[in-house]
């Protein structure tokens, strides 16, 4: 068995004097953090004391999200060399990363003091000034920008060129709004009619970055229709945290409920892990429920990894769980294909009494984004994308349900 030692020498005994850090790099391109963290602590072993490795070690941790220890470590680097400029400038960007945006443009100056020709911390600190002097609403702050773009157009004209000579630019809603069309249909065993439903939906980013959405839908099962309504909002609190409310109506009430309400908090603990309770409280004339909720995803280079769980207490009756996991590889950007998978007990209130149905269900979807290469220069482009899923789903003993939806997303 070898040593991890050993394993450590070999490493970097393999490559030349600090040919290590292309790999780190590549792990990086590969969105693989993981890995890039093992080569440097391969090189530590090796090499305890070397600077280089040290400052990767304080990235990495920095990027993962652990900024208690990686502001330790560059704290440790910076009083070894106060003017490495390049420690500096790391140092500013796990400042911005963990939030703190006034220290991470002090750390940005540090470092421009100490080489005024570096391009990439000008640029770094023109994007924190331009994003604080938006978020903050602050007059000294949009002042502060103004000064750091004249000194940049002096230094640097090619990167200050980069980057409006006014923080606040003219609200535009171009790309802030889009509209979906959307059909679908389900096929029931045992003899049971077929379910239909179409809806459009809406939904527009407004000048505070609050998300606001609305939807119109149509729904046919059993021989009998609904039009159901709903509208949300996401709104902003802060770094890394939203508040999502939503709720639904239906003035017939035959097979929605008649009304719903959902509040949920979305916060990211770490980088690329995300959290959201919620809770939704939902009404039909036979009974009432409250359904708790709690959503954790992570992304991992163009995989999202998503498990939400769900436990739904009947007014006076019992209480069902739901586990729902979802599989997602994304590709050009945003375009996705995805898997997911649903295990739970539906439980619900009916005149003959409490009904409780163990449920199965299995789909994949995704979202693809048209261009004009794609169509051959066709009229539709960028802005617009096409939903599908194709589901199944085993309601008990009751039925199964095999199932397709379509959509059309357009952007403008």
């Amino acid at each position: 068995m070898i040593r991890p030692l050993i394993l450590a020498l070999m490493l970097v005994a393999t490559f030349p004097a600090q040919a290590w850090e292309a790999e780190v790099r590549r792990s990086l391109e590969n969105h693989d953090i993981p890995r890039a963290q093992a080569q440097v602590d391969a090189v530590l072993r090796a090499l305890p004391q070397d600077r280089a490795a040290l400052l990767w070690q304080a990235r990495l941790n920095a990027m993962s999200g652990n900024h208690a220890l990686a502001r330790q470590q560059f704290d440790d680097l910076l009083r070894l060399d106060p003017n490495n400029v390049d420690v500096r400038f790391a140092s500013a960007q796990q400042y911005a990363w963990q939030g703190d945006v006034p220290r991470a443009i002090q750390e940005a100056e540090n470092a421009r003091t100490l080489a005024p020709d570096y391009a990439a911390v000008w640029a770094f600190e023109l994007q924190l000034a331009m994003t604080h002097a938006r978020s903050a609403d602050d007059p000294d702050a949009a002042a502060a920008y103004r000064r750091r773009h004249l000194e940049a157009q002096a230094a640097v004209p090619d990167v200050a060129a980069q980057y409006p000579a006014e923080p606040m630019q003219p609200f535009s809603w171009r790309g802030r709004r889009m509209l979906e069309i959307g059909y679908d249909e389900d096929y029931l065993s045992n003899g049971l009619s077929d379910w239909r439903g179409a809806d459009v939906a809406l939904q527009w980013q407004d000048s505070r970055d609050r998300l606001w959405y609305s939807r119109l839908r149509n729904t046919s099962r059993f021989d009998q229709t609904d039009n159901e309504y709903n509208a949300g909002v996401y709104v902003p609190m802060g770094n890394r945290r939203q508040l999502q409310l939503d709720a639904t109506y239906s003035p017939t009430a035959r097979i929605r409920p008649e009304w719903s309400a959902y509040a949920g908090f979305y916060l990211m603990p770490r980088d690329r892990w995300g959290l959201q309770p919620g809770i939704r409280r939902t009404h039909y004339d036979e009974s009432d429920s409250t359904t708790a909720s709690l959503l954790v995803e992570h992304y991992r280079a163009s995989w999202r990894y998503a498990y939400t769980f769900f436990l739904t207490q009947l007014d006076g009756g019992g209480s069902g769980a739901a586990h729902v996991v979802d599989l997602r590889r994304y590709y050009r950007d945003l375009s996705h294909v995805g898997v997911g998978l649903g295990v739970g007990r539906d439980i619900e209130s009916t005149p003959l009494g409490q009904q409780i149905t163990d449920v199965l269900g299995v789909s994949v979807f995704g979202e693809h984004f048209l261009d004009n290469s794609w169509l051959d220069n066709s009229w539709l482009g960028p802005d617009w994308s096409v939903t599908w899923r194709i589901a199944f789903t085993e309601q008990g003993d009751a039925y199964d349900r095999i199932g397709w939806r379509l959509g059309l997303r357009y952007r403008f």
